[in-house]
């Protein structure tokens, strides 16, 4: 029998971390420990979900980089899961501890603030200072990955597949910019991309400029489009999908979704798909 694999989760802010370990821990191939970042106001994201399962569970500010190496060494981490999404602070003047400064003196000497950036910054830091495996979700948790499989019964008419292809296009030229991985397209061009504020605050966005645009009642296909950034590691900071945004394209009566094969994660998949077939709205996975 194999010996089983330790698995720290670097727990950030949302849902994603809960799926995840609903997903990895019944195979049993796993120690699961979960390390939760707090929130900038000190709490705990995790408190009522992951911290009940009675799991090897630590607590750490952002910014104390050394403790959670630490916690990684007493666990004997071997492999390390980054999920959730984290407020990225002020690099140039945030307080916190060696290990940490030594971090951040890395990201502000190159003068780089993109994400992706950032995050494999991060990510190498981890492995050459620990030794653990930073991995990425879809290797260990493939069944969160939007597949094919995960359409809607309806799908895209012509017109619409070429709003999504268009979508698509804007996405991967975006990309090169490091500025979003949404956008919200539709037959009369791109209504709206996605900024730090998130894909539900983009729907919400692009609703308004509808309403504006729409006073004479012309009507317009409008369709979210989601995707990684070109080049980006998924190693964190996956896009992610889940119920609400699937109640937004239904409350605001968007056509659909249609989001990119093995690089966009859904939430709460049988949920999602349901909300959105019975309302007339499409799922589609290209």
């Amino acid at each position: 029998m194999r010996d089983k694999i330790n698995l720290t989760i670097l727990a950030c802010k949302g849902d994603l971390p809960y799926n995840a370990y609903k997903v990895l821990q019944p195979g049993g191939e796993y120690n699961i420990s979960i390390a939760s970042v707090l929130g900038s106001n000190g709490k705990d994201f995790h408190e009522n979900t992951l911290k009940t399962f009675g799991l090897p569970y630590k607590t750490f500010k952002l910014t104390e980089v050394g403790l959670f190496f630490e916690f990684l060494k007493q666990q004997k981490a071997q492999k390390l899961l980054i999920l959730g999404s984290v407020e990225k602070p002020n690099f140039e003047s945030v307080s916190t501890d060696g290990a940490g400064r030594n971090l951040i003196s890395k990201i502000v000497k190159t003068k780089i603030f993109s994400d992706d950036f950032i995050l494999k910054v991060i990510t190498h830091k981890i492995q050459k200072a620990t030794g653990v495996k930073v991995e990425s979700l879809n290797k260990l948790a493939l069944s969160l990955m939007a597949r094919p499989v995960d359409c809607t019964q309806k799908l895209p008419n012509e017109r619409q597949i070429g709003i999504i292809k268009k979508g698509f296009w804007a996405l991967k030229k975006l990309s090169a910019l490091d500025i979003c991985q949404s956008v919200v397209f539709s037959n009369a061009g791109l209504l709206g991309v996605e900024g730090p504020e998130g894909t539900d605050e983009l729907l919400k966005r692009c609703a308004t400029y509808y309403a504006n645009w729409n006073k004479n009642g012309e009507g317009l296909c409008r369709i979210l489009v989601k995707a990684c950034k070109k080049g980006q590691s998924k190693k964190a900071d996956i896009p992610v999908i889940g119920i609400e945004t699937a109640k937004l394209v239904v409350s605001l009566n968007y056509d659909g979704i249609a989001v990119e094969k093995n690089g966009v994660i859904i939430l709460n998949k049988p949920e999602v798909t349901k909300i959105l077939h019975e309302n007339g709205k499409f799922l589609f996975v290209v």
